[in-house]
Parts: C-alpha cells; structure tokens; sequence
C-alpha cells in the first residue's frame, strides 16, 4: 500500500502555491459585516453560512450556482441551479 503522506517536494509546491495565491489575492479580500450575515439569514430563514455567501453575491452583484433548494427559493436571481 502507498505511503498517504505528500512528499517533501509535494508539500514545498503547496506551500510555493500558497504563498503565491496570497500575493496575488493581497488587497483584494472583501468582509461581510456580521450583522449584514444576520440580515440576511433572518430574512432568508438560511443558515448564516448559506446568508454569508448569498450577502457576497448580493454586495459583489454576482450569481452563484447552489444545488440546495431552500437557497434556489430564497437567493431567487442571484443563486441558480448548475446546468
């Protein structure tokens, strides 16, 4: 049976990839106020992670896909089913 465990190398390429997405990603990051999380939760009936992302959709003027149908029925316009 193989060994599970990443290489020396494996994990120095992860580590080189992760210290690069964090350069390109710097100054880019966007906070979701937790009482903007609660707002929508609360008129959504969704659990704060479900409001969580459906808050960046709606600041950010996205779409995002979700096969969950209480989000489809809630996030109407901005979740859609993949497909």
């Amino acid at each position: 049976m193989r060994d599970p465990t990443p290489s020396l190398a494996a994990r120095q390429d992860a580590l080189r990839a992760f210290g690069h997405a964090r350069k390109v990603m710097a100054g880019n990051e966007y906070e979701i106020r937790p009482e903007r999380t609660l707002a929508v939760a609360s008129r959504t009936q969704c659990s704060g992670y479900d409001a969580h992302y459906i808050a960046l959709a709606e600041d950010l003027n996205l779409c995002f896909n979700a096969c969950d149908r209480k989000i489809l029925a809630q996030a109407q316009g901005i979740a859609r089913k993949p497909g």
